[in-house]
């Protein structure tokens, strides 16, 4: 059966690989979790290993890879931009662009990890396509375990920062849209129920 035809997909995806080829540095084998991959977004639901050389992983995409990584530090960002919404939703710009994106990709934001003191230097960033329904997974080295500024960067957008250092653990959740407090300086704009990043129309 074509997977495209199967309303609310998900699949278990399991890969087995040769112990010999594995390369261990400071970590240990068991350190090594499943991810998959569908550009231009890992993800890591899930994710597990048997310590020895089975690892995997839970995805919703219908075409997805898996791999085995030393597992990253993950961030789970809901986010929304004033301009793109429909309703509770964005549109998705990037397919209206004339490109080939699923309708589900709304635009390239870039996600920053600043230094919690001053001068807040720049310490981490990930770029990736922040869903119609606000989401990004963002992944970060797993030295970014710590306490950082989360910065959001978008081209049309307002830069924003969080209102206070999250806490990144091997996998955080942060979302903006929820109260304009969760912004330094409440600097967002209310639509609808969701608090959203200042944005052009």
């Amino acid at each position: 059966m074509d997977a495209s035809s199967i309303s609310s997909y998900s699949a278990t995806n399991v890969g087995t690989y040769v112990v010999g080829d594995v390369v261990i540095g400071s970590g240990i084998q068991a350190d090594i979790k499943g991810a998959s991959f569908t550009s231009p977004n890992w993800n890591y639901t899930s994710a597990s290993t048997n310590g020895t050389s089975t690892v995997s992983v839970s995805t919703d995409q219908l075409s997805s890879d898996i791999t085995g990584l030393n597992k990253l530090t993950v961030l789970n960002l809901s986010a929304f931009i004033e301009g793109y919404m429909f309703g509770s939703s964005m549109v998705p710009v990037l397919m209206n662009s004339g490109m080939a994106n699923p309708p589900t990709d709304c635009d390239n934001i870039t996600v920053e990890l600043h230094n919690t003191n001053s001068p807040y230097n720049l310490a981490y960033t990930f770029t990736g396509v922040l869903q119609t329904n606000g989401t990004l997974g963002c992944t970060f080295p797993q030295a970014a375990i710590g306490n950082y500024y989360i910065v959001l960067k978008h081209r049309n957008a307002l830069q924003t920062w969080s209102a206070l250092p999250v806490t990144f653990t091997p996998n955080t959740i942060y979302n903006f849209s929820t109260s304009a407090t969760q912004a330094f300086g409440s600097n967002m704009k209310q639509v609808g129920s969701l608090w959203t990043l200042f944005s052009g129309f």
